[in-house]
């Protein structure tokens, strides 16, 4: 059992990456979408329906592991966007404290994560447990197959 828990998952890892940045993305994309009315001053309705629909079909491309590396760096660039529009001028934690009290509006740190969490997906792709592994998955070759099958013909001779 220990020696599981030492030894790397990456598989795993990436899916659980790709699932929670799925149902985060596809929640926030449903809420923009399906909004009749401009969520904040600092967004237009058509920004709003472009960014609810961008962070929509990526959230589900990344949920179902399908062109993950290509999803996650269109929300990168979402993401910059969010914090050159709107979380940047609020600063990195976005806290402001002041004689009644402290108010908190989420400054860019929150898009910070996600944009780690994205290049994370974009080193890992979509692991194993993945439409991309099922539809792309790297299929051996017949020089790799006949490299691994006689590895003594590469091996220098004996000498005695």
């Amino acid at each position: 059992m220990f020696a599981y828990i030492r030894k790397p998952h990456p598989d795993l890892a990436a899916l659980m990456l790709r699932m929670g940045l799925g149902f985060l993305f596809v929640g926030y994309g449903y809420i923009k979408v399906y909004q009749e009315n401009p969520l904040s001053e600092l967004m237009s309705y058509n920004m709003q329906q472009a960014v609810g629909w961008t962070e929509l079909i990526c959230g589900l491309l990344l949920a179902f592991g399908l062109l993950t590396r290509l999803a996650a760096l269109v929300m990168i660039a979402n993401m910059i966007g969010a914090i050159v529009l709107v979380t940047g001028k609020r600063g990195f934690f976005g806290i402001n404290v002041g004689p009644h009290g402290e108010t908190f509006m989420p400054g860019f740190e929150y898009n910070i994560i996600i944009i780690l969490t994205c290049l994370a997906l974009v080193v890992l792709s979509g692991g194993w447990f993945s439409l991309d592994h099922l539809i792309f998955g790297r299929k051996k070759t017949e020089t790799s197959g006949a490299a691994a099958a006689k590895p003594e013909a590469t091996a220098a001779p004996a000498t005695r």
